[in-house]
């Protein structure tokens, strides 16, 4: 069986052209959707990510800088 996970905030955290976008999760649900296998796959929970977990994919660096920008109102870290 396939699953997947999506939570609805997933498409606010891209912008225009990027690469990454509200369009392509659109797109890719509606295949699913036309191709009948929307209905056969198992959704899983998005769970909040742990500390450690993160720390698994980023550097504790590059987490304490997120925090940072975080608390102090959010600003653009990634060029593209």
């Amino acid at each position: 069986m396939t699953a997947f996970t999506f939570d609805p905030t997933h498409v606010h955290h891209v912008e225009a052209g990027h690469p990454e976008r509200p369009e392509r999760l659109a797109a890719i649900r509606a295949r699913l959707e036309t191709d009948g296998l929307w209905d056969e796959m198992a959704r899983l929970p998005t769970p909040e990510a742990s500390r450690e977990a993160l720390e698994r994919v980023h550097a504790p660096a590059y987490l304490d800088l997120l925090e940072d920008v975080a608390v102090a109102g959010g600003a653009r870290l990634d060029p593209d």
